[in-house]
């Protein structure tokens, strides 16, 4: 990739986040604004994080887009459409996946995100985005 900064689309919110282990749960709608947010801070377990986005406009056919996970705890399970990315662990974020041939125009992007150990806090700590680069 080119040393030039890549543009970055921040995917803050809406996720919706479901707790994979309370039966019959229910999705909330929640905001990634600043790194460690809590939205389920009593929750101790493995947690889906659903995100919508659309394909950015005017992509050239040199440009290349990344999802960026810069960074988690516990192990996440990345898919991008219902097709599986990449599986990684805090210890390897952050992490960058290049998604272009991927991209469709409406997005659906889900994070599995499961505790090191239980009972353990687990989520996403830093941001999620987009890194549009130039070829």
């Amino acid at each position: 990739m080119p040393s030039s900064s890549p543009h970055t689309i921040r995917l803050r919110g809406p996720w919706k986040l479901t707790a994979l282990e309370i039966a019959d749960a229910q999705p909330i709608t929640g905001r990634i604004d600043q790194p460690s947010d809590q939205f389920l801070a009593d929750y101790q377990g493995p947690i889906l994080y659903v995100r919508h986005f659309n394909r950015p406009t005017g992509l050239g056919p040199a440009e290349r887009v990344e999802l960026a996970i810069i960074a988690c705890v516990g192990t996440a399970h990345v898919s991008l459409n219902e097709t599986p990315l990449a599986n990684l662990t805090a210890q390897q974020a952050p992490v960058r996946i290049d998604i272009t041939d991927q991209l469709q125009l409406s997005n659906q992007l889900a994070i599995e995100i499961i505790p090191p150990a239980l009972p353990s806090p687990a989520g996403i700590t830093g941001e999620v985005q987009l890194e549009i680069h130039s070829g």
